[in-house]
């Protein structure tokens, strides 16, 4: 071997490998062998690697010496001193009597250094002045002012308009360019058809193929300055000039129904149309001329059945081209008859620049005359209201719709308000509420409708009720929608209502009750007052550690009543789900009128707890004792378990339907909740869960489940609690392909930092990661190199400290392909062995 050698260049070495052992190597296996640089004499994964040589499954007689001779490629932008370390059978494909003599070091060190390429560009000749969609003769020098040649003899120079941002065009060089050499090249480049203006291009020595990473020269640290200074060039052009050089339209239609039509427009310019988009338009017209007062002619998009007024050109158009628009229907007003021109306009905007802007619109031949077919007609004609209401009450508002015009099927929705004057102001007056409409109205019929409203508890004074009909505009009509809203003729006198005195009395509750699951209470509620109630109102019930109600009390239900009459009484019986909460006894609170709706004389007498306790407890989930039940759509299920130990544990659910969505939450002494908790379960839909507790405080932890999605009847689950070992919860860790490294993600428990993995297959194969990384102790990372791993399907085998293994069997799967591929383009066992490198994609996942 040399004593000196360069980065980028070939180094010839010599090496014999000799079989020292008392067998033959196998028939049926190959091994290959690596060489690398090293600062050391002692081989290690972090030395660089040079090249590998295969040899595909050559037997190998004991004693026998195989001599090889070959030049390797030290390299890009190495330097330094190194020595020249030869690892046999890299990657222990072949079981041996001894694995570890098969790493030798040259005798000598080879001292490397890096001369490396640079070459800039610079422009020669560029016309100041260029023509759009014409081509430019443009000239440049390149030099090469680094301290090496090329090493490679073909790149690329590229062309290009303003700094990255269009590539004109490429030119291929051929021949190696020593250090202080130069050449010229010359190219006929075309200018872009939509480029205008004073623009800046720009030359590219050595560029890449498709704008994205290097070229093919290795150039060190002077990659950077590849592109030359700009060359300056006023790029003139031609206008367009848009013409509608024909138009095919019927001469007869019916209002509300659609029409064809096919237009065709030309570019009678000289020059490209410069701009992005513009826009054409189809209209009616009484006088042949187009102007504002013209009806729009809306065309249908296929399958979208939305109407746009105009039609959207994206495509440039080059001097003498044309394009056809055909195959949209477009939509005749309903409240239209009588005889139109259709006119088309191309760029109506005025968007693309033309050297004539007065001929961008055609006529048709012949007019077209519109038949009115009928539309619908909806009339609010008679609305009622009573001429006294309370505040807080409910007020009935009832009205009569009838349509006028000719039937309709579609539904729609009335709309009432309520105005202090008889002015109708949508966005100010109160809006009341609306009623649907199902089903069509034929001509001349009409439907009675009713809404009852809550009236605000402070809204007094008088009012009139508003009915607007189809106020969405789901039916078309014709200047129909005038009549759509009617009045009652006379207002409402609001009042505040007479006051009240509602309490709550006795609240009986059962004697114990566990958390999630429902029980039955009631309570006594009362009105002292002189008048009975007149409008609804909402009671709250609580469960409470005490007798005074705060913020932090979770609500068991929120009840609507309706009415109560003076001196009057009424128990009340619900059956309601138990909030998760810790285990204890709990007195229930009510707060009738919670919302404050009623008036009342007494307001702070609304609150009332419960003389007796409920004891609510949790069942408790014993470790490795699985717990079976059932989820309902929306339930929530607690459980409490006792940790003797601060291990790791693992809470898993197993549900009976596959196709059920579950939740599962896990805290430490307190209840959790879908939004609280200390752990919880990451699948996302998903029917089976899991919550792994890494590092867990001795004590008592509460477990709950949630049912996301569950049919009917409730489905079965499972669930367990235990504590874990060393022990390894993935059972599939994916695909790595040949051609670079894979990292694995690991989940477990009992992990330190002495946990290895490593991969394990046929005949004794054995390959560990090559680097680890330990999150924590439930959780690591491993990485393997696999450029020298056989396609297959491959244990996965974790070691500790100690002697502890886990296996996952079959839970790697490696195949062909990936970052950088290594393939042998000839040569045999002894001999000359001539390599290549290829690089293809990225590794494979």
């Amino acid at each position: 071997m040399e004593t000196e050698g360069m980065a980028s260049r070939d180094l010839l070495i010599s090496w014999v490998i000799r079989n020292a052992g008392p067998g033959h190597t196998p028939s049926d296996l190959g091994w290959i062998d690596a060489f690398f640089l090293s600062t050391d004499p002692v081989w290690d994964q972090h030395d660089i690697r040079m090249a590998t040589f295969g040899y595909q499954r050559p037997v190998m007689e004991p004693g026998v010496l195989s001599p090889a001779t070959f030049p390797l490629r030290i390299p890009d932008g190495v330097e330094g001193t190194f020595y020249l370390i030869l690892r046999t059978d890299y990657g222990d494909s072949i079981k041996e009597a001894n694995e570890n003599n098969n790493a030798v070091a040259s005798s000598h060190t080879i001292d490397i250094v890096s001369r490396p390429a640079d070459l800039v560009a610079a422009w020669k000749t560029v016309p100041l002045t260029g023509p759009a969609a014409g081509a430019i003769w443009v000239e440049w020098t390149i030099t090469n002012q680094g301290t090496g040649d090329t090493v490679v003899d073909e790149w690329r120079d590229a062309i290009y308009l303003n700094p990255g941002e269009r590539r004109l065009a490429t030119i291929d060089h051929r021949g190696i360019l020593g250090p202080g050499k130069s050449y010229t090249a010359r190219a006929l480049v075309e200018l872009p058809a939509d480029a205008s203006g004073v623009a800046a291009l720009f030359v590219r020595a050595d560029a890449p193929r498709h704008d994205l990473g290097i070229g093919a020269v290795f150039e060190g640290t002077n990659e950077g300055n590849n592109d030359s200074t700009q060359a300056a060039i006023n790029i003139t052009t031609a206008p367009a000039d848009l013409h509608v050089s024909s138009l095919l339209a019927p001469t007869t239609g019916m209002s509300g129904k659609t029409i064809a039509l096919e237009w065709t427009v030309t570019n009678l310019g000289r020059g490209f149309t410069l701009a992005e988009y513009w826009y054409d338009k189809a209209v009616l017209s009484l006088d042949q001329v187009w102007d504002d007062t013209d009806v729009v002619l809306p065309h249908l998009v296929p399958n979208h059945g939305n109407p746009y007024p105009e039609y959207r050109r994206g495509e440039p158009l080059g001097p003498g081209q044309s394009y056809t628009f055909k195959g949209r229907p477009f939509l005749l007003p309903l409240d239209l008859s009588g005889s139109y021109y259709i006119i088309v306009k191309t760029d109506n905007q005025n968007l693309v620049p033309e050297a004539e802007e007065t001929n961008n619109d055609r006529v048709s031949t012949s007019p077209i005359v519109v038949t009115f077919a009928g539309v619908p007609d909806l009339l609010v004609e008679v609305v009622n209201i009573p001429p006294t209401a309370y505040a807080g009450a409910g007020i009935e508002v009832s009205w009569t719709t009838r349509n006028a015009g000719v039937a309709t099927t579609a539904g729609w929705d009335d709309y009432v308000f309520l105005s202090p004057d008889k002015v109708f102001e949508p966005g100010a007056d109160f809006f009341a509420g609306r009623v649907r409409h199902t089903g069509g109205l034929v001509d001349g019929a009409s439907y009675d409708a009713s809404l009852t409203a809550v009236l605000p508890p402070g809204m007094t004074g008088s009012f009139y009720a508003f009915v607007f009909t189809d106020r969405t505009d789901q039916v078309e009509e014709l200047q129909g929608d005038n009549s759509n809203v009617g009045s009652s003729a006379q207002p409402t006198q609001i009042a505040l209502p007479p006051p009240v005195d509602l309490i709550v009395g006795a609240i009986a509750l059962p004697a114990n009750g566990v958390p999630g699951q429902s029980f039955t209470f009631s309570y006594q509620l009362r009105n002292l007052g002189d008048f009975a109630t007149s409008g609804p109102w909402t009671d709250a019930i609580y469960l409470s550690s005490d007798d005074k109600w705060d913020l932090n009390d979770p609500v068991i239900a929120l009840a609507d009543r309706d009415s109560l009459g003076s001196k009057a009484q009424r128990t009340l019986t619900l059956t309601e789900l138990l909030p998760g909460v810790s285990p204890g006894d709990y007195q229930v609170l009510v707060r009738t009128d919670s919302r404050n709706t009623v008036r009342e004389t007494d307001e702070a007498n609304n609150l009332a707890a419960s003389v007796g306790r409920i004891a609510l407890d949790v069942p408790t989930l014993a470790l490795g004792e699985p717990m079976v039940g059932t989820l309902t759509q929306g339930q929530l299920v607690y459980y409490r378990i006792e940790v003797p130990e601060a291990e790791a544990f693992l809470v898993s659910l197993d549900s009976a339907f596959d196709e059920a969505f579950t939740e599962l939450y896990v805290s430490h002494d307190s209840m959790p909740t879908r939004s609280q908790h200390d752990y919880h379960c990451t699948a996302q839909f998903e029917a089976d869960q899991q919550v792994l507790v890494p590092s867990p405080e001795k004590g008592t932890y509460d477990i709950l489940v949630f049912g996301n999605q569950a049919p009917e009847p409730a489905p079965s689950y499972t669930l367990l609690a235990r504590l874990l070992g060393f022990e390894v919860l993935d059972a599939d860790f994916g695909v790595g392909g040949t051609a670079g490294d894979r990292t694995i993600e690991i989940h477990g428990a009992q992990f330190d930092r002495t946990v290895t993995a490593a991969l394990v297959g046929e005949g004794g194969f054995s390959l560990p990661a090559h680097s680890h990384w330990h999150v924590d102790s439930t959780r690591l990372f491993a990485t393997f190199d696999l450029t020298q791993v056989a396609p297959g399907t491959y244990d996965v085998v974790f070691t500790k400290t100690g002697g502890a293994t886990v296996t996952v069997p079959d839970s790697f799967t490696v195949v062909e392909g990936g970052r950088s591929r290594l393939g042998r383009t000839g040569g045999s066992a002894s001999g000359h062995l001539p390599c290549r490198v290829q690089r293809h994609g990225d590794l494979v996942q």
